[in-house]
């Protein structure tokens, strides 16, 4: 429960939130450390005692769950895990998750917050996409889909709050 409330926390601090204060977090890097098995009931009841808020959105391959902590719970305060074999475990996964990284991954990661999402180029671009030969959506199915990918990463990027809308 640690775990979440802090990835929560810390995503917020570092403006990994959507416009309505949500951060996405990926169901399958969350269940690395959270057991699959409590996963569903623990959130249900952090979300029924009105500790953390679900957006109650997901769109497969484009934009996972966003949660934030409700109003009462966020002022935080620090809290050192007293579990070992917990700790460990995500200490483990984050090594898991950096060891294939190179050194120019690690600085694009530091560098993150400097790109910017152009998005009326990207409308752009997607006006002028076809989807592959022999694919069964039509064009404008396509585009939308691209659409709404590119809406998803420009939210990633705080492009409203840099005056970008969404058509």
């Amino acid at each position: 429960m640690h775990y979440l409330l802090n990835l929560i926390h810390w995503r917020h601090i570092y403006r990994r939130a959507d416009e309505d204060e949500f951060v996405y977090l990926k169901y399958d890097y969350l269940t690395r450390v959270i057991d699959k098995t409590i996963w569903l009931a623990l959130r249900q009841r952090l979300e029924d005692f009105g500790v953390i808020e679900c957006d109650g959105l997901c769109l497969e391959g484009v934009k996972s769950y966003g949660y934030q902590l409700c109003a009462g719970f966020r002022e935080t305060r620090r809290i050192v895990c007293q579990d070992d074999a917990f700790s460990a475990k995500v200490l483990r996964v984050q090594r898991e998750r950096d060891k294939v990284l190179l050194p120019v991954h690690h600085w694009f990661r530091s560098h993150l917050d400097l790109l910017d999402f152009d998005m009326a180029k990207a409308r752009e671009i997607i006006s002028t996409t076809q989807p592959k030969v022999g694919s069964p959506r039509s064009v404008g199915e396509y585009r939308r889909l691209l659409h709404e990918r590119a809406a998803a990463s420009c939210k990633n990027w705080d492009c409203r709050a840099r005056g970008f809308t969404f058509a």
